[in-house]
C-alpha cells in the first residue's frame, strides 16, 4: 500500500509466515454476509488475501467490516474499513481486487459492493 496521511499500514509476509499460522481474518458486515459462511474470512477469498492491514484502528470511530488478529489477540489491523474524514468517509480496502475484478467473483462482488454503498 502507498503511504499516506489516512492510513497507517503493516505490511505482511508475501509467502509462508509461522506468525500469520495463528492469524485470523473476521467479519461482521453485511457487506460480505453471503460471501463468508460465518464470522471468519474463508476459502473464497482465495487469491484476495491482503499482503498489507490498517493497523492504526479506532475501536470507537472507524468501522471495521474485516479485521484481523494473530496470536493471542495481538496485532490488531483491518483488510476493510470505513472511517470518517470531513463532511465523508473514506474506505480502505487491502483486499488484492485491482487484479481480479471481472475475474474472480468475490473480488467483483465485493467492490461493487463497496461503490454501491459508500
Amino acid at each position: 500500500m502507498t503511504p499516506n496521511d489516512h492510513f497507517e499500514y503493516r505490511n505482511l509476509p508475501a509467502g509462508e509466515s509461522w506468525n500469520l499460522v495463528a492469524s485470523l481474518l473476521y467479519q461482521d458486515s453485511s457487506l460480505l454476509a453471503d460471501l463468508c459462511p460465518d464470522a471468519r474470512v474463508g476459502w473464497s477469498f482465495e487469491e484476495l488475501f491482503p499482503h498489507d492491514l490498517v493497523i492504526d484502528l479506532n475501536a470507537a470511530a472507524d468501522d471495521v467490516h474485516v479485521g484481523s488478529i494473530e496470536g493471542w489477540i495481538a496485532n490488531w489491523g483491518s483488510a476493510l474499513l470505513t472511517r470518517e474524514h470531513g463532511d465523508g468517509r473514506l474506505c480502505c480496502c487491502t483486499f488484492r481486487v485491482t487484479d481480479t475484478y471481472g475475474e474472480h467473483p468475490t473480488a467483483t462482488t465485493l467492490v461493487n459492493r463497496l461503490i454501491r454503498t459508500l
